[in-house]
């Protein structure tokens, strides 16, 4: 199109457009959060068109109205459960830290981590003194020099929880058994201490553990344990 053939555009021809395509606002429902319309319109001149697009919008506004305070109460749930989540892992800390032996800390962190984080299997490696025998089979103290710990050398660099990233050698080489049921992982390097340890929990529930505050609680918590595993080992 030339400049020459350029003009504005008449009411007439936006009013012939608007009749042809009576759908336009149902398309474009966010064009009507920008259009003032009077209210004495509908009985004066064109009947109940203006008075059900008023409708229209009334409606929209009122389910975006109903949909924020829906996300309202969804985050006010999830900061209310976040809330007690704090105040139930305070207490399993100052209980964590009141046990007196190794053994005991593993049975109290399997029965704590499985309330409070889902975790039917829990495994605790300990890469600083083979000479140890716990009663649990999924807590084991191994040579700072073993393969299995070099299978997780990135992860100590890295410092940080690991979600869901376990292959199924991985999985083999931590669980030894029932990988097959196991469907979310996280597993935590605890390098806050002398000594490098790792904290692997294994849920049957799917996409159980996720990246956000919940988990960084249970990292910082991890920490904590690893402080407690070398005093219990001195």
């Amino acid at each position: 199109m030339s400049l020459a053939d350029k003009r504005d555009i008449t009411f007439a021809e936006i009013s012939r457009f608007l009749a042809h395509h009576t759908d336009f606002f149902v398309e474009h429902p966010e064009l009507l959060q920008q259009i003032a319309i009077p209210h004495d319109l509908g009985s004066c001149r064109t009947g109940n068109n203006v008075s059900s697009l008023l409708e229209y919008q009334v409606n929209h506004l009122q389910k975006q109205v109903h949909s924020l305070e829906k996300g309202n109460d969804s985050l006010k749930d999830r900061m209310e459960k976040q809330h007690e989540l704090v105040r139930q892992m305070h207490d399993f800390v100052l209980q964590t830290m009141q046990t007196q032996s190794v053994d005991k800390l593993y049975a109290l962190l399997q029965k704590g981590l499985r309330i409070y984080y889902a975790a039917d299997r829990l495994v605790i490696l300990v890469f600083n003194r083979c000479d140890i025998l716990a009663r649990h089979a999924d807590m084991r103290f191994l040579d700072a020099g073993t393969p299995l710990a070099f299978m997780f050398t990135e992860i100590f660099h890295r410092r940080k929880p690991l979600c869901n990233s376990l292959q199924e050698e991985h999985l083999e080489a931590l669980f030894n058994y029932g990988t097959a049921d196991i469907q979310s992982t996280v597993i935590l390097p605890m390098t806050e201490n002398k000594h490098q340890s790792l904290m692997v929990l294994g849920s049957y529930d799917k996409n159980r553990y996720q990246h956000g505050s919940e988990l960084d609680l249970l990292f910082y918590f991890s920490q904590m344990v690893n402080n407690h595993l070398d005093i219990l080992l001195k």
